[in-house]
Parts: structure tokens; sequence; C-alpha cells
């Protein structure tokens, strides 16, 4: 099941995962622990990869190594982060 999904500026739909196990989302952020889960299939349905997000992060936008969104903290303060995505 999807929870959320994402279109890539290249056309790439990035898709949350359901966990029905995680908490809800604070304060609109994001869901789960340990974080959420994205599925990257390529625009011909291929898939390409997984992304594990942190815990309190929205996905914002993305590239091909990388990804960007708000992480709020403890206090619900939103900080701008961008993260580089390991291959594995």
């Amino acid at each position: 099941m999807i929870v959320a999904a994402w279109t890539r500026a290249d056309g790439v739909i990035w898709r949350e995962r359901f966990d029905p196990a995680a908490p809800p989302p604070a304060a609109g952020i994001a869901r789960g622990d340990p974080g959420a889960l994205w599925g990257v299939p390529r625009t011909t349905g291929a898939w390409l990869g997984a992304v594990l997000v942190p815990v309190r992060f929205r996905l914002t936008d993305a590239g091909t190594d990388w990804v960007a969104g708000i992480h709020a903290d403890a206090d619900d303060v939103q900080t701008p982060r961008v993260y580089a995505l390991r291959r594995r």
C-alpha cells in the first residue's frame, strides 16, 4: 500500500510505502521509526531501488544521488537538509 507519492523532475515517481506498525506522522513531517521507506521504480516500471529516509524527514526533492527535505527535531523546529544516497 502507498502512503504518499512524489514525482522527480525527470518523471521518476517515488512512492512511500505504508507500514501499519509505524506511528502516525508528527506535525505532518514524516512517518515511522526508523524512517519512511520510499520505493523508486524507473519510468519503464523496472525497479530502481528503495530509499529509507530519517525519522521526521519530509521529502521535497531528489536527484539521482541525493534527497532533500525538511527535518523536524524533537521540538518541531524544521530545518532543510540534503542527504547523499549510497548505492548498495
